[in-house]
């Protein structure tokens, strides 16, 4: 009965965290694209790019674009996970 109880709150806490963390990109989405251009033009002109730092943003956009296309799945397999242990 504990053990329901625990993974029913862990299951909330994911669920929220999974909202929260999209209304978080969808607005913001926009702002981290254009600071990311604007960062890449800065640092090419002045010669300091990286291979490491153009994976990294390259990485977090993909991965902040990929979640907001994805959302609505996750999401319903968080329902189900919630729905299971009710």
């Amino acid at each position: 009965m504990m053990l329901k109880k625990i993974s029913y709150i862990m299951v909330l806490t994911l669920k929220m965290g999974c909202i929260l963390s999209y209304e978080v990109l969808a607005k913001f989405s926009t702002l981290f694209y254009i600071i990311f251009i604007f960062g890449l033009i800065f640092t090419v002109k002045n010669n300091n790019v990286t291979i490491e730092i153009l994976a990294i943003s390259s990485l977090f956009l993909f991965g902040s674009w990929s979640y907001c296309k994805l959302y609505k799945k996750i999401l319903n397999w968080i329902l189900k996970l919630e729905t299971k242990f009710i």
